[in-house]
């Protein structure tokens, strides 16, 4: 199925401590080519770890998972070696608790992890041998337990960005960069981002945010203070859309290949806050 005639429309979001502008873009998605993602409603109970934070010279960083986009999905009947076992979770707890006696249990040997890209949209097997080293636990990462489906639709793309503004003087790039959440919850709602500038402002407090920078590949925490003093229109003084038009770009497989080598060898990789 080829992609279809897109729209795009423009409107304004009135809260009660500012206003908003942003874009929705919808356009109907081209065919998947992976076997996690032929069928959208499949993903409804499909869940997995998503990769939130990885610590530099990890096993997790050494793999090339990437925080925010990669989804470390859990053992499915079939994976367990002989003395293992081999049943299918309840709920969360007990999937979580699986996934994690499954990786002690590989401990010092190389372990294939099943890994689902939430930007890219597209499954991979990663090699990773768990092992204290940097970061918590044998991975060196932070992870959550999160559905598939909807994993990136609250990111936003930042299209301007205002001299002087609170977004200047954070660091925010336009074009280029993308707000993809905190460093503890990835954003799965356009309005969660909204919500979180107007709390922040509402108590007069800065908050973290993660970025991901199109241009450079890499990711990075900035500080931003949400004020209306700054001189111009609204809290933020950026412009941001969101929608099928404002996704990160998905890539080809060699330059996602080249993306998870950026990432596992950059110094900025979400700091442990």
């Amino acid at each position: 199925m080829g992609a279809a005639e897109s729209t795009s429309s423009k409107r304004q979001v009135d809260q009660s401590e500012g206003t908003y502008e942003y874009h929705e873009a919808y356009e109907e998605e081209e065919e998947e080519v992976d076997d996690f993602n032929e069928d959208e409603d499949e993903l409804d109970s499909v869940r997995g770890l998503r990769v939130m934070r990885v610590w530099p010279g990890s096993p997790a960083a050494r793999a090339g998972l990437t925080p925010f986009e990669d989804f470390i999905l859990l053992p499915q009947p079939g994976d367990a070696e002989p003395g293992e076992t081999d049943e299918v979770p309840e709920n969360d707890g007990a999937a979580s608790a699986q996934m994690a006696r499954w990786i002690e249990a590989h401990q010092g040997r190389d372990l294939a992890l099943r890994v689902w890209n939430g930007v890219d949209r597209e499954g991979r097997t990663v090699s990773l041998r768990p092992e204290r080293s940097a970061g918590p636990g044998l991975l060196g990462a932070a992870v959550r337990l999160e559905p598939l489906k909807g994993a990136c639709e609250g990111f936003w793309h930042v299209l301007h960005v205002q001299p002087t503004s609170p977004a200047a003087e954070a660091g925010l790039l336009p074009n280029s960069d993308y707000i993809l959440g905190t460093p503890q919850h990835a954003f799965r709602e356009p309005k969660e981002f909204m919500q979180l500038v107007t709390e922040c402002h509402r108590n007069s407090a800065p908050t973290i945010l993660a970025i991901y920078s199109s241009a450079t590949g890499r990711h990075r925490e900035i500080e931003l203070t949400p004020r209306r003093d700054w001189g111009g229109r609204g809290l933020v003084g950026a412009e941001l859309a969101n929608g099928a038009l404002h996704r990160i770009p998905r890539r080809t497989s060699q330059s996602s290949h080249e993306r998870r080598r950026r990432a596992s060898s950059s110094p900025n990789l979400l700091r442990e806050t």
